[in-house]
């Protein structure tokens, strides 16, 4: 076919008189071809419809008809394919034909005879405060190893936002509280929801529905409606499922570093948020301007607060020890071997109640195939401090770093049990991870020496804030002063007080050990002043705060530190013995002896050993 310029000209030429043969001639066409678009009288474009012409294969349709009509009576497993049917004819029927022809006339014939239409779709109207829900898998680097995890979406298909929440597992827990979080980040919950045939929320089945024990009295504590889709049906949630999809690949690439799970959770659906800055696919608006709509529409929480918690009566071991779904072990401790306990099921802890309800035990969930034991060396901290002797063989001994291990091994048994109790205090205050590793810090920077119970403490504090998302700083308060009197002669003061003062909190340890002269007071008392009812600030020291005035060569400085901490200030007081005083004692040393053994100290630091 030529093209529409060249008929215009052709029939433009035959209206001036031209002759066929001279157009022929000047459009470089044959004289029929003239003749052709001369005589055409519509030139409006037509339908490319495909002419079917005859094929080798077309006498051999009727039997090709009649194999598939057979099939529909078969397992669907075991049907007539396109490639068996080619070899069917070509070797029952000598038939010489292409495979690629067989398969298309097998296809064309399945369609042509097929029972019911193919699978069509449906535009469906989504309005303000409705939702979907599913689940996806994700890999993050949880806690330093990679770990194939569950992000779950609540989708909002009116605005297109969805908003996501991490998980380790898809079950009823799981699902439960990731509902919870959303519902408290939003303020609200959907009116409607639409779930997968999940696990953790029910399975449709020819019976009907059966909606787990925990989700059943999650939905009527929030009193939300909620509907399952068909089994293998993701089509009746479209709008979740490629949101999933999204979030995985927006949020999840590269592979997140995740180490408090409820801190990555608590920014998750700010993040989400921020990528409906985009105008709406088939809206004139931006998706979260179309949210405000959606959270218009959302339904008031309940006044009392959800526990998404399963209970379950069990039986502990001759250890103590519980195991959940054969492979994960969560230890009380042997003062309840073969007791039965009540073990509460959360997506992201375990706790242990005798039949009483008084808390034995709580340990961070496990998932996973691989068997697995939470057994708490910190169970052991209390018979271990009475029973010194088993320290040897002890699971707090073998849990313990190398470093802190060695160095308990040397101490007799009175020391022991003093550092085992400064242990469990801090353990107790801050779990077993934080107290660990106060201590190990502690015997890094000291060897050991008497202050470690109070500066463990402080550091363990310290470690629980940054838990929570809070900036801590640590500074010895000696070498603090000696760095901003070195930033003061650089002319760098302010850059370092601005920098001390984005802290939440300010640790300064050894207070009051090392007198400082009055350009250090003054340089101390501007972060001590900068920070009364902006940051929190904690302090160890052994000076009694009457002595202070010695501390800071001027008494009126030391009064007014002293009135800005006391303000809202806690006293934590530690009384006994310091342990390098303990030992001296064990050697015939007398105190006196100890406050007389340095000519260049002081009696305030005599004093100070004795505290």
């Amino acid at each position: 076919m030529i093209s529409m310029p060249q008929i215009q000209s052709i029939r433009r030429m035959r209206r001036n008189g031209e002759s066929i043969a001279s157009i022929a001639r000047k459009q470089h066409v044959s004289e029929p071809t003239v003749r052709k678009y001369l005589r055409m009288d519509d030139l409006s474009e037509k339908p490319p419809v495909r002419k079917r012409r005859g094929s080798v294969i077309d006498p051999y349709l009727p039997l090709i008809e009649q194999w598939l009509a057979g099939d529909r009576g078969n397992w669907r497993k075991q049907r007539h394919t396109a490639t068996r049917i080619w070899e069917r004819l070509r070797d029952e029927h000598g038939v010489e034909v292409s495979l690629s022809t067989v398969t298309r006339a097998v296809a064309r014939l399945r369609r042509e005879s097929a029972v019911e239409p193919r699978d069509a779709f449906m535009d469906l109207v989504w309005h303000p405060g409705e939702a979907q829900a599913d689940f996806g898998e994700v890999d993050v680097i949880y806690r330093g190893a990679v770990q194939r995890m569950r992000h779950f979406v609540l989708d909002f298909p009116y605005s297109n936002i969805g908003l996501a929440q991490l998980m380790p597992g898809e079950n009823a827990e799981c699902t439960c509280q990731a509902l919870l979080d959303l519902f408290e980040w939003l303020g609200g919950m959907p009116e409607r929801i639409v779930f997968d045939n999940a696990a953790g929320v029910g399975r449709r089945s020819s019976g009907g529905i059966r909606w787990t024990r925990l989700f059943q009295a999650f939905q009527a504590h929030y009193g939300f409606d909620c509907s399952l889709c068909s089994p293998y049906a993701g089509h009746e949630k479209g709008a979740v499922e490629a949101k999933v999809g999204m979030i995985r690949r927006k949020l999840f690439v590269p592979k997140p570093n995740v180490w408090n799970l409820e801190n990555f959770n608590s920014r998750l659906p700010g993040r989400c948020l921020e990528l409906g800055r985009k105008p709406h696919h088939a809206k004139d608006e931006e998706e979260v301007c179309l949210f405000a709509e959606d959270r218009g529409a959302l339904l008031s929480l309940p006044a009392k607060r959800f526990d998404a918690v399963a209970w379950r009566r069990m039986r502990t071991d001759k250890y103590g020890v519980v195991t959940l779904d054969g492979r994960h072990r969560y230890s009380t401790d042997t003062s309840h071997a073969r007791c039965d306990v009540l073990v509460g099921l959360r997506a992201l802890e375990i706790e242990i109640l005798d039949v009483e309800g008084t808390r034995l035990a709580a340990h961070p969930r496990a998932y996973g195939q691989a068997s697995t034991s939470s057994e708490d060396p910190s169970m052991q901290l209390a018979m271990l401090c009475n029973r010194p002797n088993a320290w040897r063989n002890s699971l707090v001994r073998q849990m313990l770093p190398d470093p802190l291990r060695e160095w308990l091994d040397l101490q007799d048994e009175t020391a022991r049990r003093g550092a085992l109790q400064t242990l469990k205090r801090v353990d107790r205050e801050s779990g077993w991870a934080n107290a660990v590793e106060a201590m190990l810090t502690v015997l890094e920077s000291t060897g050991g020496a008497d202050k470690a119970g109070v500066t463990i403490l402080a550091i363990g504090l310290g470690m629980r804030a940054v838990e929570r998302g809070l900036n801590v700083r640590f500074h010895q308060t000696a070498e603090l002063v000696l760095q901003l009197g070195k930033a003061k002669r650089d002319g760098n003061l302010d850059a370092m007080l601005r920098d001390v003062g984005r802290a939440d909190l300010i640790i300064l340890d050894e207070f009051g050990y090392v007198p400082f002269d009055i350009d250090g007071a003054r340089l101390l008392y501007q972060i001590i002043a900068g920070s009364y009812e902006r940051r929190s600030i904690v302090f160890t020291t052994n000076i009694e705060s009457g002595k202070w005035g010695t501390i800071f060569a001027d008494d009126k400085l030391a009064a007014a530190i002293i009135d800005r901490i006391m303000h809202h200030g806690r006293l934590l007081e530690f009384t006994g013995q310091s342990r390098r005083v303990s030992e001296a004692l064990m050697f015939g040393r007398t105190p006196t002896e100890l406050a007389s053994g340095s000519k260049e100290k002081t009696k305030e630091q005599a004093g100070a050993l004795l505290d």
